[in-house]
């Protein structure tokens, strides 16, 4: 066997070679995550997350407040340079309203908040 071979070769106990085959190990949510909120298996919003978020953050700067990426809404094309997307966020103190995040992207650049608001489903 050569080298390089050889190194491939990692004694890993099963779970965590059944973890990182499943892409837990990749950044994929905890299911019995301790995080509270808004993380793991729930993937709601809490109040605290939605105050947070503000005008001028981008997808990843919201996703990283509030723990994941939302339910993908519409996105519209108003022209070429002008294109905006809505998320909805679920609330965790309520299931039937939801926060509903509008992001603008300009002449190509990143998705950026231009509003939130509370509505229901």
């Amino acid at each position: 066997m050569s080298p390089r071979h050889a190194a491939l070769r990692v004694a890993l106990p099963v779970p965590l070679l059944l973890a990182a085959l499943s892409g837990a190990a990749a950044g994929a949510p905890d299911p019995g995550s301790a995080r509270g909120p808004g993380h793991g298996v729930d993937r709601c919003v809490s109040a605290a997350e939605y105050k947070k978020v503000r005008r001028g953050m981008t997808i990843a700067r919201v996703e990283k407040v509030v723990g994941f990426d939302g339910r993908f809404d519409d996105r519209v094309a108003v022209s070429q340079d002008y294109v905006i997307e809505k998320r909805h966020y679920r609330l965790c103190a309520t299931r039937s309203r939801v926060a509903e995040i509008g992001f603008v992207s300009v002449q190509g650049g990143p998705f950026k908040v231009t509003r939130k608001v509370k509505v229901r489903r």
